[in-house]
């Protein structure tokens, strides 16, 4: 072997040892997968070009020795999800009762507290939060409090004990219970739940939580709360300056409400948090709210049914008898990437329609889809809307696969336009998009694409939980020249709705782009006759911009526009002069 080759050999050992190290890294901690997002993108910048990635036994091979650590981070990162959400689950439903609650471990060390016993740790006398344990301000009783928790853990025992601030008189009492742990770190430790409550509840018992859990009106809510508090009705009349008989009334309503007939029933199943509530009075199920669509003024959404069965989902934009542009949108889009709004499609007398890709969106998944399978869904589209001639504009992955339908379309596209496109695989050197890594993530998604949707669904459950972290890291990591772009308000709300969209039913249809890459033929640049207008970043991280130069060199009638200090969302802040091609003369 020759010396260069070692050499070869060594750096992709090297690298491949640091993307399985990152891999479990990430499974520990989502945070990571912003980085491992830099590694997986949808169009990569390549490690330096090299022959080994060519030869097709070391990429099998490496894909390989990868698969294994990519299936055991993926198990690792979605026990550790589950626990997390069970946590998170837990301390949500903490906060929604209306009495105060503490787990604690055999030591009294606080694992959580809901709201109700924060405050009531905070304001008591006798009892208090000493730097994360739970205390109680007498020897004696803390003794108590220590032996009550420990047959609680060993017997599975429930133990009360009645406390009195010193000052005030006040009751405070305590009922100690088992529990199953709520700590993400330790799920196996031993813990129980403490049950904080006040003889006076006035500040416990939460007026809108009695309303959205038993249906009451804000003055029966009041009702409530006072008997809780241990309030006569002439004193809640007094409190609300109403006559004692419009309290009797309201009180009627509240029984009939929650399935009661006592106060003393009342307040025990206020304090529960388990009213039932009857048949009759069960609320009506809820519409599903409607889609939260960007804020663009749109000609309206629609939907058909493709050959085979599918659900095919569109949107239109701009004005409805405009010229029509077909926008293919990226693999983090869907039919609400409109990059810089629908405002100046009306100034221009453009209609734009995109489309949600077979898996993306509401648009029904196609396992193995192919660009013939693309070219099809988009004929039934335009013969659907009533459109003969188009123009057709793809961004990002989306202008890979607009270029290669537009050349099975023939003379049916007027125009077509890619924005940081992904270039044909045909070309070669620094222009040829399979390269180095992007080959091993088209390879895997090949070989293997369950395991990849279920890499990139990690990611994505990471990105809509925590939107603007993602977004930063992801331009840190990945994207470092499109700062300026995701720093306006305007372009991080679009960006990121359109990208919730395209993964609301998980990541099958960026999957299916990966595969249509890696299954494409080779284009034929004879029948790309139409006018071809390509914009380009120079500082693009994902898409090199040799692929950009290469292809406006390959295609017979292109012009390509390249932005000196554009990245790969350039289009965000260019979209006015991109679609200003579109109305030009030729």
């Amino acid at each position: 072997m020759h010396e260069d080759q070692g050499d070869d050999s060594a750096r992709h050992t090297e690298q491949l040892s640091a993307l399985t190290l990152l891999m479990y890294q990430a499974a520990q901690d989502p945070e990571r997968w912003a980085e491992m997002t830099a590694l997986l993108r949808e169009a990569a910048i390549p490690f330096e070009d090299d022959r080994l990635y060519q030869q097709p036994t070391r990429r099998r091979r490496m894909l390989d020795a990868l698969v294994p650590h990519v299936e055991q981070a993926l198990r690792l990162g979605e026990q550790m999800e589950r626990t997390r959400e069970t946590r998170d689950l837990a301390v949500a439903t903490l906060e929604r009762l209306p009495i105060g609650i503490a787990v604690v471990d055999a030591q009294l060390n606080i694992i959580t507290l809901n709201r109700i016993a924060a405050g009531a740790l905070n304001d008591s006398e006798v009892l208090s939060n000493h730097q994360g344990r739970l205390r109680i301000n007498n020897r004696r009783q803390h003794q108590a409090l220590h032996e009550a928790l420990a047959r609680c853990l060993e017997q599975g025992s429930h133990h009360a004990l009645p406390l009195t601030e010193p000052a005030t008189g006040v009751t405070v009492s305590l009922l100690v219970c088992p529990s199953r742990t709520v700590d993400m770190e330790d799920p196996e430790r031993p813990a129980a739940t403490l049950f904080i409550s006040h003889s006076n509840l006035d500040n416990l018992v939460d007026e809108t939580l009695l309303g959205d859990l038993y249906d009451l009106t804000p003055a029966e809510s009041k009702v409530a709360k006072g008997l809780v508090s241990g309030h006569t009705l002439d004193r809640i009349a007094d409190d609300a300056q109403v006559a004692p008989a419009t309290v009797r009334a309201q009180l009627k309503s509240v029984f009939r409400k929650t399935d009661t007939g006592r106060q003393a029933e009342l307040v025990s199943v206020i304090l529960s948090g388990l009213a039932p509530r009857p048949a009759e009075r069960a609320p009506a199920a809820r519409p599903e709210p409607p889609l939260d669509l960007p804020a663009l003024d749109s000609t309206g959404g629609g939907q058909l049914t493709t050959r085979d069965g599918r659900a095919l989902r569109f949107h239109q934009y701009g004005n409805a008898d405009g010229t029509p542009v077909i926008f293919f949108h990226s693999v983090r889009g869907s039919r609400l990437e409109v990059p810089g709004g629908a405002d100046i499609l009306h100034e221009l007398n453009l209609r734009l329609i995109v489309p949600d890709r077979a898996g993306y969106g509401l648009s029904d998944p196609l396992k193995d889809r192919s660009i013939d399978d693309l070219v099809s869904d988009l004929e039934l589209l335009t013969e659907h809307l009533g459109i003969d001639r188009f123009h057709l504009l793809g961004y990002s992955l989306g202008g890979f696969l607009a270029l290669h339908c537009a050349g099975r379309l023939g003379d049916r596209v007027q125009r077509l336009g890619l924005v940081s496109a992904l270039g044909p695989t045909h070309l070669s050197g620094d222009a040829d998009p399979m390269r180095g890594l992007f080959r091993m993530v088209v390879g895997v998604a090949d070989r293997a694409p369950d395991l990849m949707e279920n890499v990139l669904n990690l990611v994505a459950r990471g990105l809509i939980k925590n939107p603007d972290k993602h977004l930063r890291r992801f331009v840190t990591f990945t994207s470092p020249a499109d700062a300026p772009v995701f720093a306006q308000q305007r372009h991080r709300d679009a960006y990121v709705k359109a990208v919730k969209e395209a993964y609301r039913n998980g990541c099958q249809g960026f999957v299916e782009d990966l595969r249509a890459v890696a299954r494409a033929p080779e284009p034929d640049a004879a029948s790309l006759t139409m006018p071809v207008f390509l914009w380009h970043g120079e500082r693009d991280g994902q898409v090199p911009v040799a692929q950009a130069l290469a292809v406006d060199q390959w295609l017979p009638n292109s012009r390509l526009t390249l932005e000196p200090d554009g990245g790969h969302f350039f289009v965000y802040d260019r979209w006015r002069a991109i679609l200003t091609r579109f109305t030009e003369p030729l």
